[in-house]
């Protein structure tokens, strides 16, 4: 069997199930060469473009082995197929590690696997860039990556408020669950974390924000927001959270999808992680019947918006004092529906710049 066969067979499983409850993820494995990664990749890559529910790339494997270094020109081709990349990373002490994690984190990863044993200026990187963390706790005890979930990373990354997902790592070879991964997180020490119902629905749900006229709900893994008002003259108690709000009497007035910025920059402090399914087909507003869409993906810049939706409807910010502390904004509506795009970075403060800044976050709203 080839590994185009292999993938398609596994893909005939995962699309026998709804888009929002499976998707695959590649694997390339550390001791490949670097051919085999390549053609990893590009089997991704071509089977994404055909249609098929692939959504990233991941690196795994034995994490003393390979020149990452060689993989840099295979990542950077996930990046410009707009898929995810997780990267499993800093796995055991860095005494038994190549020197290769900051190589790793210069490959712009979408998530990363573990990150166990970091250094503070890796930690830094990753708090300022809200990379998320995929955390196997199961995995973590069994490897000995950690002697007790007391010791765990995962406490640091919940008190700094950091984005993760509970994952399994391998469900076979650690017979485990993800049920079982959030069983640890509620259980009594020391057989587990000991965090309340409310902690642990916070991982595993969104944040909500609740005002008389709107109500957030925000995925910050996802890199997604979602705006409801209330109708039929509800207004909801400002800190409601979802079990007391009357879903029925809210409806969904705009999203906001969001493209993580270099660090130092407004936009990188956000607190949102980039959107996972980029890239998305953004169609102009109002032309419901039209086949022709822009590809927004996570290097798109004002001048592509422009090129694609024409001169906007509205703009601001940027331009100095005058312009406010934000960067440059563009809003285009038509027909009932709105986007808006605000651009970060060091392009996003003046206008003569604006056409090479690239968008931190896209808003879809009812015009």
């Amino acid at each position: 069997m080839t590994r185009k066969e292999y993938l398609e067979a596994v893909l005939a499983e995962v699309e026998m199930y709804p888009a929002d409850r499976a998707a695959l993820i590649v694997s390339v494995d550390r001791r490949m060469s670097f051919e085999d990664a390549l053609e990893c990749v590009n089997l991704a890559v071509g089977l994404k473009s055909e249609g098929r529910r692939v959504v990233g790339v991941d690196l795994c494997g034995d994490p003393r082995a390979g020149d990452m270094k060689d993989f840099l020109p295979v990542f950077e081709l996930v990046h410009q197929a707009s898929l995810g990349l997780t990267l499993h990373i800093a796995e055991v002490s860095y005494s038994e590690l190549p020197p290769d994690t900051d190589v790793l984190l210069s490959a712009r990863p979408t998530r990363l696997g573990h990150a166990a044993f970091l250094n503070d200026p890796e930690k830094d990187h990753i708090r300022a860039n809200k990379i998320p963390i995929e955390i196997c706790l199961t995995s973590n005890l069994l490897c000995k990556t950690v002697t007790d979930l007391e010791s765990h990373h995962i406490n640091a990354y919940l008190q700094q408020n950091h984005p993760i997902s509970i994952c399994t790592d391998d469900i076979l070879p650690f017979r485990t669950s993800l049920t079982a991964e959030y069983a640890l997180l509620l259980a009594e020490p020391p057989l587990g974390l000991g965090l309340t119902e409310e902690q642990v629905e916070k991982i595993a749900k969104s944040e909500i924000k609740s005002y008389s006229d709107a109500v957030y709900f925000n995925y910050h893994a996802l890199g997604l927001s979602l705006l409801f008002v209330p109708i039929n003259g509800y207004k909801p108690r400002t800190g409601s959270t979802q079990t007391e709000l009357r879903v029925q009497d809210l409806v969904l007035d705009s999203v906001d999808i969001y493209n993580a910025q270099p660090k130092g920059t407004k936009d990188s402090r956000s607190g949102f992680s980039i959107f996972l399914s980029l890239p998305i087909s953004l169609r102009k507003p109002g032309e419901t019947t039209s086949t022709s869409t822009l590809e927004v993906g996570r290097d798109t810049t004002g001048k592509d918006f422009v090129a694609f939706l024409g001169e906007p409807s509205r703009k601001g910010g940027g331009g100095g004092p005058a312009g406010g502390s934000i960067g440059i904004w563009c809003e285009w509506k038509a027909g009932g529906e709105g986007i808006m795009v605000e651009f970060g970075g060091d392009d996003a403060k003046s206008w003569d710049r604006g056409k090479d800044a690239v968008w931190s976050v896209l808003t879809l709203f009812r015009g």
